[in-house]
């Protein structure tokens, strides 16, 4: 469908695109424009790619050098720069209403909002403010708490991607009846079902994460438990498709492990090949997640019909049942991710079953970009016009 140029939406951002952040930016405003919406996207950068940061590393350098309390008052004083560029593409545009993915202290959409009459849509990942408190080292901890507060509070509607998360920002003072919950999706059209027997060597077994790598994901943890139980013996493989700031010690581990020969890590990969790559794997694994996320991998995982192995807590059963379309481990316990991963490995045939009824989850509960478009005019009456998409 081509963009109706009565249908005009601002996305605002204030991301760098890296990892799932800019997956789920573009294929959000791609679904908008399948569903005849034009989007305007207002970013740090008119040079945007997925997977790429955008900046220039001298600037992530001087970003690491100031001292925080600096840092936090640029990011405050960039909400002038994005005040001012919103209310031009305002101007230059009249949109229906403006799309923005929150960031800490950042008010900008808010504040044009209200000086326009433009209805806001905010999309909140993460409570910030306590993130922040919790593991960095925040210093406007109870102004960005406020900020963040007062954002959802003054928009028409704010989206979170987990019912954890919306509970964590009524806690913190933000207003149940603003709040919708909107999972992360995914195009199913991309993903072909999965093969009912295995394409490929009899007797191997691929254990699969995609990613981009941090150290808080566990991979390490994830490598003790496979020179431990000795897959490497067993002909079970570790495949880590992508890439990330923890590659190089992931590598290296690997290797002081001497399970290198075991473990393959490609590195950043385009989108078509990462779906061709995780048709090669028998079990995909969330070694560990935020409490309050929706993993975007985890969908991805279903969408491809892959046996899952997940922590179970709160978040992911949102998503995953214990038997049913995924195993859960007991969070933070090896012993058990490898006992998981195990059962899997002697029963090819649950592993199939598993992934087969995680592929229907995503179909049943249509967890889709284009769903997702769906619900967020259904939220705004004015909005509700039809559309077919391509």
């Amino acid at each position: 469908m081509q963009p109706d140029k009565q249908r005009r939406l601002l996305y605002h951002h204030r991301t760098q695109a890296v990892d799932a952040q800019g997956i789920h930016i573009h294929e959000l405003s791609q679904a908008f424009i399948r569903n005849g919406w034009q989007v305007e996207m207002v970013s740090i950068t008119k040079d945007e790619a997925i997977g790429k940061a955008n900046r220039d590393e001298k600037i992530y350098q001087f970003a690491d050098r100031i001292p925080r309390i600096l840092k936090e008052l640029l990011e405050i004083l960039y909400n002038i720069f994005g005040i001012l560029r919103l209310l031009h593409k305002i101007h230059q545009i009249r949109p229906v209403f403006i799309y923005e993915r929150y960031s800490l202290f950042n008010v900008a959409g808010g504040i044009a909002s209200r000086l326009t009459g433009i209805p806001l849509i905010v999309e909140v990942n993460a409570p910030l403010a306590f993130e922040m408190s919790s593991y960095g080292t925040l210093y406007f901890k109870k102004f960005a708490q406020f900020i963040e507060t007062w954002i959802i509070n003054h928009s028409f509607r704010t989206i979170t991607v987990t019912q954890v998360l919306k509970d964590i920002l009524i806690q913190n003072g933000a207003y149940r009846e603003k709040i919708e919950v909107m999972y992360n999706g995914i195009n199913i059209k991309d993903f072909p079902p999965p093969p009912d027997e295995h394409e490929k060597e009899k007797g191997t077994f691929i254990i699969g994460f995609i990613g981009w790598f941090r150290k808080w994901h566990g991979l390490e943890a994830v490598l003790d438990a496979m020179q431990f139980q000795e897959w490497n013996k067993r002909s079970i493989k570790l495949l880590l498709i992508g890439d990330g700031p923890a590659k190089n010690a992931i590598a290296e581990k690997a290797s002081q492990l001497g399970i290198a020969d075991s473990v393959t890590i490609t590195g950043a990969v385009a989108r078509d090949r990462l779906i061709n790559i995780l048709g090669q794997i028998d079990v995909a694994i969330q070694p560990s997640a935020t409490s309050y996320a929706c993993p975007m991998k985890i969908i991805e995982y279903m969408a491809a019909g892959k046996a899952i192995v997940a922590p179970d807590q709160p978040n992911i059963r949102e998503l995953l049942s214990d038997g049913v379309n995924a195993l859960l481990f007991k969070q933070d316990d090896w012993v058990d991710f490898s006992s998981k991963i195990n059962v899997l490995v002697n029963d090819r045939q649950q592993a199939l079953r598993i992934g087969a009824a995680a592929r229907d989850t995503v179909v049943t509960k249509d967890l889709t970009w284009d769903a997702n478009v769906r619900k967020v005019l259904a939220m705004l009456p004015f909005c509700q016009i039809s559309s077919s998409v391509t």
